[in-house]
């Protein structure tokens, strides 16, 4: 989703993933040289070595490998599980680390029987010339089974893995980011929380709103201002205004029960910040 490209120069998207990835956790744990890693889609004819990473999951005691099927069966996942590649850590010796138990078979009989049919029918009937047929007849194998089948893959997935394509793998993938952007987007915005009215009301004195201020400004030498506003009774603040040299201002300012009070700087007869202070200046010349 970060780099839409990166899709369109990767055909085989998941496994250039997986080795990326792979390798990052690696430079940042382990020594140079202390791993080899062996991948699930190597093969011999292609990379000149492979590994059955199913085989590999048995022995580590995470899944049973059914040797009949070649399947790797999970005892909750079922058949839902995939494996991407083995790390090899080289010289390290464990002999605290405890041999993992062998497992059982988790499937019945009866589920046996019935996937082992249809995987037989299957590999009777695999033609290299219909490829779409030929997954179409494994994705019907996997869906056979019983255990496991609350963690059957979405089906964005299911369409991805039994795809043969490369491309149309990745048209199936770009379509999958693109609309988890989507929803991802849609999500946030409806999380997005709106200003309380109390988080507005803390950014400005909470005054009420209602009252008016009547200003009178004349301030000329040895005069006295008054301003005046009818407000309700109520607490008494103190505020300070500058004035000309030579004059104090003594301002009180009577506020509405429960409102606070502002400290108001500037000469005498401008208008306050708040529109619900009320002042009263009386001047005197300074001692």
């Amino acid at each position: 989703a970060l780099d839409p490209q990166w899709l369109v120069d990767h055909h085989d998207a998941l496994d250039a993933y997986t080795e990326e990835h792979i390798r990052c956790a690696i430079a940042s744990t382990l020594a140079e040289g202390d791993t080899k890693v062996v991948y699930a889609y190597e093969t011999v004819e292609i990379h000149g070595r492979c590994a059955s990473v199913a085989t590999a999951a048995h022995v580590a005691g995470l899944a049973y490998y059914e040797p009949e099927m070649q399947r790797s069966v999970h005892a909750e996942l079922g058949p839902w599980i995939a494996y991407r590649a083995i790390i090899i850590l080289r010289g390290v010796y464990a002999p605290a680390l405890a041999v993992p138990n062998s497992l059982p078979n988790p499937l019945t009989r009866s589920e046996m029987k019935r996937v082992g049919e249809l995987q037989r029918d299957c590999f009777a009937r695999w033609d290299d010339a219909d490829e779409a047929s030929n997954w179409e007849r494994l994705r019907a194998i996997v869906d056979a089974f019983d255990i496991g089948r609350r963690h059957r893959y979405v089906e964005e997935m299911i369409r991805f893995h039994y795809e043969p394509n490369s491309l149309r793998r990745n048209e199936i993938l770009r379509a999958a980011v693109a609309r988890h952007a989507n929803e991802c987007s849609s999500t946030r915005r409806q999380r997005a929380p709106e200003p309380s009215e109390q988080q507005q009301a803390e950014t400005q004195t909470s005054l009420t709103t209602s009252h008016q201020v009547e200003t009178q400004t004349s301030l000329p030498s040895g005069h006295q201002a008054e301003t005046q506003t009818s407000l309700p009774t109520g607490h008494q603040a103190e505020t300070q205004t500058s004035l000309p040299a030579g004059h104090q201002a003594e301002t009180q300012t009577f506020l509405a029960t429960g409102d606070e009070g502002t400290q108001t700087l500037g000469f005498a007869g401008a208008q306050t910040a708040d529109a619900s202070v009320q002042h009263r200046p009386v001047l005197s010349p300074l001692a």
